[in-house]
């Protein structure tokens, strides 16, 4: 089969990280010497890949994270009483497993927001989106307190929230 209009057809079918393999395959001379099955598998690894890897993407544009933070970054010296135990406990996430709300109070920049975003980014990476977390409908939101009570008000589901008071 000829290699060109092979890989317009994948892509015509929307098959682009098969095609993306397809390309890797038939540039590895050790690829020749799989079977049609491994083959199909490995094409189908690849698509199964990037369309996941898309998918995280596009949900954590629409998260719309104000900080690039991490909980690796967290500076447990600064003055702002974070207790290191409690922190890593929440990013264990077991509070979102029992379905609880988080609160993240405090004086004017001590941080706040920047470790909701930090918490948000873990959760993504842990659990598998910062949008909708693995599919389950559960969303992190990240706001001021007042939008937090209006949103308690109109019944939606809040798992994640920086109180600014």
């Amino acid at each position: 089969m000829l290699t060109n209009p092979t890989l317009d057809l994948l892509h015509a079918l929307g098959l682009h990280g098969m095609a993306q393999g397809y390309k890797a395959l038939e540039a590895n001379p050790e690829s020749r010497s799989l079977d049609h099955a491994e083959w199909l598998g490995l094409l189908l690894d690849h698509e199964s890949t990037l369309r996941q890897q898309k998918r995280f993407e596009t949900r954590a544009r629409t998260a719309h994270l104000r900080h690039p933070a991490s909980i690796e970054d967290v500076d447990y010296r600064a003055h702002r009483g974070l207790d290191r135990a409690l922190f890593l406990k929440l990013a264990a996430c077991d509070w979102i497993r029992t379905r609880r709300n988080l609160i993240i109070t405090g004086p004017c920049g001590v941080g706040k927001s920047w470790l909701a975003c930090a918490l948000a980014v873990w959760m993504r990476n842990l659990l598998g989106t910062c949008y909708d977390l693995q599919g389950s409908g559960k969303r992190v939101w990240i706001g001021r307190f007042g939008a937090f009570v209006r949103q308690l008000r109109f019944g939606g589901e809040t798992l994640a929230q920086d109180a600014v008071g």
